[in-house]
């Protein structure tokens, strides 16, 4: 049964999301932006990975696409509190002047 899933799905679900995180925690975020890249390719309705892939672009001083990805995190949440909480966050980005 393993080795069906493995060829039906090879890579497992959050693999890329979790080894993400690690790296952007060790402050590898060109690799952590990878990782969430690949993850948002996967799965781009999981608001979350959109988070991420803004947090390590933001580290990276990539602004624009920082806020483009923060936007696509509340545009696909499902709950609203996360939605105000992302939309915040954008509005901070808009009044520190990173457009």
């Amino acid at each position: 049964m393993a080795q069906r899933v493995a060829r039906i799905e090879p890579i497992a679900p959050f693999q890329f999301f979790n080894e993400g995180v690690t790296a952007y925690r060790q402050g590898k975020y060109s690799t952590a932006k990878d990782l969430f890249e690949r993850e948002v390719k996967r799965a781009p309705y999981y608001d979350e990975f959109h988070f991420w892939l803004a947090a390590s672009l933001l580290k990276l001083g990539e602004i624009g696409e920082a806020r483009e990805q923060l936007s696509l995190a509340a545009e696909t949440s499902t709950r609203k509190d996360t939605r105000n909480l992302y939309n915040a966050k954008l509005a901070h980005l808009r009044q520190l002047g990173m457009r």
